[in-house]
Formats: structure tokens, sequence, C-alpha cells
């Protein structure tokens, strides 16, 4: 399995994955790894949780990279495909984390890539972030979940730049009770409300395309 080969590693290891479908749910907290897809297409390795009440990718370490992976919940049911807690620098890079409750999460987490991913038809957030700091959020894709974005709770210089988050059921951008982030040349479309930010402040909102269409 592939949480036998993550347990079996030891830091600075690459796990690489073999196309097919995995039914696991797996838990990282060894630093320094990396886990791709072989192929480098996330629609052709897909792990789907075998539990469908826990998080399908939980990380509790750093340096940890995830790339080009397809990220599904066992049901519809209200779990969050990757969930860093308390991580600092790792890279999310190329992955599809689509159609379960929340796609990728962030708390008390820092200096973290969220980078071409595709996070769409989530029950509630496309990318949530949580008392965190530092983060880059760059060139991800966030359509049609509830929210897009959401910055929260003391989370501060983040920087959001050229996402694109159409076609979700409330907000694109939700930034509450944050202050010092970055909102640079993103794209907001088709959400009932582009961008709202509650009690927070930007550091720089420049470029942004937003409209609201309904």
């Amino acid at each position: 399995s592939i949480q036998a080969a993550i347990n079996n590693a030891s830091s600075g290891d690459e796990i690489v994955i073999s196309s097919g479908n995995y039914t696991e749910n797996l838990v990282i907290t060894k630093n320094d790894l990396v886990i791709r897809s072989e192929s480098g297409n996330p629609e052709d390795t897909v792990i789907t949780a075998g539990n469908s009440s826990i998080d399908v990718l939980h990380i509790r370490a750093n340096n940890t990279t995830v790339n080009g992976l397809k990220i599904r919940a066992a049901e519809d049911k209200d779990v969050t495909g990757i969930y860093l807690a308390g991580c600092t620098n790792c890279t999310i890079v190329n992955n599809n984390v689509s159609e379960i409750y929340l796609g990728i999460y962030l708390s008390s987490s820092k200096n973290n890539t969220i980078l071409d991913n595709t996070i769409s038809s989530n029950k509630r957030y496309g990318i949530q972030v949580v008392r965190s700091e530092g983060n880059i959020l760059l060139n991800n894709t966030a359509n049609s979940n509830s929210h897009g974005i959401v910055v929260e709770n003391n989370s501060s210089n983040n920087n959001l730049t050229g996402n694109v988050v159409n076609s979700n059921l409330d907000y694109g951008f939700y930034l509450i009770n944050s202050s010092g982030n970055t909102l640079y040349n993103n794209t907001a479309t088709e959400n009932n409300m582009g961008i709202h930010l509650r009690n927070s402040n930007l550091s720089v909102i420049s470029g942004n395309n937003v409209s609201r269409n309904f």
C-alpha cells in the first residue's frame, strides 16, 4: 500500500505511485518526503478514502511534497481531501481534489505553497486557510464549491495570486478576521460575491478580475 511505503520511508525519500486506483487513507508524519504520481497526471492516479469518516490525506510533517494525485472521498461524507496540520514548507502541486466536503485545508501552518491544483465541486470550501501565515496560493482553480478560497481566524501574510474561483455558490474569496494578506491578479466571476472582506485588511489588492453575475 502507499501507506506502507510512507511508513517504511526515511526522510528525504521519494515515493513514486504507479497509475491506478487506490483505496486508502494516508497519514504523513515524517519530514522531507516527496509523494508523487509516476505519470504526473492526477486523472490516472486516484486515491479514494478507505474510511469515509476521516481525511483522505492528512499531513503532520514539514517539507512534504504531494504532486499529481486525484483525491476522492469514499462516499459523500464530510471529510477533507488534503489536510495540513501544523505544517511548514510543504508543497501541494498539480492535484485534483474534487467532489468531497472540503478540498484543501491549512490549519496552523506556515510558508507552504499550494500550486496549480484543481479543487472543484466540493460541498463546503475549495481551499480553507485557518490560523496560518506566509503561505502562497498560486494558480489554483476552485470552481463550483460553496466558497472558493477562505482565509480566516488570524491568518496573515498569505499571498493569493493567479487563482481562478468561478461559479461558487457563495463567495469566490472570503477573508475574515485576517490581516496583511495579498490578493493579486486573481479571477472571480459568476460567484454570488467575488471578494468579501470581513474584519480584514489586505496589504495588496490589485489586478483582480472580479464580477458578480447572480
